[in-house]
């Protein structure tokens, strides 16, 4: 028998009766999963090593719990997790946005979609949802222990047998593993799990924090603290992201941001230097600007350079402008040159920052990286390689952009893994 461990567990003893499915980490995931596989008929104990269930589920959204993205279109959902999103395809088809929000309705959770089909909880508490999750699992007959930690998986055979616990050994026929990445490490997301696999001869991801403010070596970038940027594209490291951004003390964070963060924490930790570029008018192309501020200038002769700027770009931003071409502030449009006005052109289609670091994973909402793909089903989440080993959730390497897709992905896959029968 092989025990993939991490801890040296005690004597006290959780429970002398079997189960037919252990769940590790009582998250979005983890709920879903165990309530789901009660649900099929299983005996079924969910183990949390929090004094609570759903910890980090408090966070989402600000608090507000962003449930799902309201997207009907599975093809359309799958594109937004990148290159691992057709993976996804089962269990979206299966449980995507719709099923999730009839789900949670049919809880007693009423909802509401509001901009970028985002879907909340109509009274805006995230602990509405954890509630009714809870009360759920309860009917459903799922034992839940908290306080108890995980200490690793017991496999034979190629089988899984159980897991061992801070209280004691579980026996199963089936284990489903969603202890989340490393993201907001508080609440008790320390990437236990992948310990746990390696020791089985698993591949995961170097995992690296996404949905996660971006520092900049560029020292104007403190000039232009809070100033909000709406609608602008930004690219960094191969990923493109449409949408709304901020400037802070040490750099750049807004959803738009984020979305890029995950290809420049990864490019960062490889060691390569990471360029964030930022187009301030992205529906404008290079030589319609030319000529728009061709225009504006003879429009406006006697103005200076930062005054005319600041009728398309917030006037801190121009003077960051100015500055970055060595132009004088204050110099009269009619002086300008089309040399000069084609090299502004140019800067405010990519004005660009070096990144230099993330914000850590206290900051970052979501894990990049983590247990590999192609050695899961990904109709039933079941390891290719153990039988009755299931995973679901941040666990796995998925992610996506902000906005209920990565609570989706949750849903979705923890379904999936308390499908089977």
């Amino acid at each position: 028998m092989m025990s993939a461990r991490g801890a040296q567990k005690t004597d006290v003893p959780l429970d002398g009766r079997p189960f037919d499915v252990v769940v590790v980490g009582g998250g979005p995931a983890g709920m879903l999963a165990a309530g789901t596989a009660a649900a099929n008929g299983f005996k079924v104990v969910l183990v949390e090593k929090n004094k609570t269930l759903g910890k980090k589920l408090l966070l989402t959204g600000n608090g507000r719990c962003n449930l799902t993205q309201n997207e009907p279109d599975v093809r359309a959902l799958v594109k937004r997790y990148g290159k691992n999103g057709p993976f996804l395809f089962s269990s979206f088809s299966a449980f995507g946005p719709g099923q999730v929000m009839e789900f949670f309705e049919s809880l007693g959770v009423p909802l509401k979609t509001e901009n970028l089909q985002r879907v909340f909880p109509k009274s805006d508490k995230a602990e509405d949802v954890r509630r009714a999750l809870e009360k759920w699992l309860a009917k459903m007959g799922v034992k839940v222990v908290t306080g108890t930690s995980v200490i690793g998986l017991e496999v034979a055979d190629d089988c899984v047998v159980g897991v061992e616990t801070s209280r004691g050994t579980l026996k199963a026929k089936k284990v489903i593993v969603t202890t989340g990445g490393l993201s907001y490490p508080s609440t008790g997301s320390t990437g236990d799990a992948w310990a746990w696999v390696r020791v089985l001869g698993l591949e995961v991801t170097q995992p690296v924090p996404s949905l996660v403010p971006l520092k900049v070596q560029d020292k104007d970038v403190g000039g232009l603290k809070g100033l909000s940027l709406s609608d602008v594209e930004v690219a960094a490291a191969g990923a493109k992201a449409r949408g709304d951004m901020i400037f802070t003390h040490f750099g750049l964070s807004g959803p738009a941001v984020f979305v890029v963060s995950g290809a420049v924490s990864r490019e960062l930790s490889a060691g390569r230097q990471v360029e964030v570029s930022v187009d301030v008018l992205p529906d404008v192309g290079l030589d319609e600007l030319d000529r728009r501020l061709l225009g504006m200038f003879r429009q406006a002769s006697a103005k200076s350079l930062k005054n005319v700027l600041s009728e398309i770009v917030a006037p801190r931003l121009a003077e960051c402008v100015c500055v970055r071409l060595k132009l004088q502030p204050s110099l009269k449009a009619g002086q300008f040159t089309a040399d000069q006005r084609r090299r502004l052109a140019r800067i405010l289609k990519k004005i660009e920052f070096k990144a230099i670091d993330t914000l850590g994973w206290n900051t970052a909402m979501v894990t990049s990286g983590g247990l590999a793909l192609n050695q899961i089903d990904p109709k039933t989440m079941e390891c290719k390689k153990i039988k009755g080993l299931h995973f679901a959730g941040e666990v796995l390497d998925l992610d996506g952009p902000t906005g209920g897709y990565n609570l989706q992905v949750a849903w979705s896959t923890g379904r999936a893994a308390g499908s089977v029968r």
